[in-house]
C-alpha cells in the first residue's frame, strides 16, 4: 500500500542503479501537471560470470515487448525501454488505474494510462 503525490518505482535487481534515477523520474511530474507516468531509459547492462557487459541486457524488451507493442499498442512503439523497471507515476492516476503485479507491471501500466489519458500522458526520462 502507497500512499502520496508520486510514486517511484525501482527494480531492485538493476545492477547500474544511480541516485539520478530517484531525482530523475519525477522531474518531468513536478513541471508538467498533464504528465502522469514517466519510464526511465538507461544502459541495460548484463552480467556475464563475473563481469558485467554495459549494454547487454534488455533481451526480453527487444525480442518479445517492443515488437507486441508495435503490433498491438503502436501508439506505445516508441518506448524504448517499456520494461524498465524504473518508473514513476502520480498517486491521483494510480488511483484511477488497476496495477497488475508480476513481471512487466509497468508495460501494463503504460497501457492503462494509454486507454485512459492518452499517450501524452507518457514520458521517458534519460537517466
Amino acid at each position: 500500500m502507497t500512499r502520496g503525490d508520486l510514486i517511484l518505482w525501482i527494480d531492485t535487481d538493476t545492477v547500474n542503479t544511480h541516485p539520478r534515477f530517484v531525482y530523475g523520474l519525477p522531474g518531468p511530474l513536478l513541471t508538467r501537471r498533464d504528465l502522469l507516468l514517466t519510464n526511465g531509459l538507461c544502459l541495460r547492462p548484463i552480467r556475464v560470470g563475473r563481469s558485467t557487459q554495459a549494454g547487454g541486457g534488455g533481451r526480453v524488451t527487444e525480442l518479445t515487448a517492443r515488437p507486441l507493442l508495435n503490433l498491438v499498442y503502436p501508439a506505445l512503439s516508441g518506448l524504448i525501454l517499456p520494461l524498465c523497471g524504473e518508473y514513476a507515476g502520480r498517486g491521483q492516476a494510480r488511483e484511477q488505474l488497476p496495477f497488475s503485479s508480476g513481471y512487466g507491471v509497468e508495460l501494463g501500466l503504460h497501457i492503462y494510462v494509454l486507454r485512459q489519458f492518452g499517450l501524452g500522458a507518457i514520458r521517458q526520462v534519460d537517466l
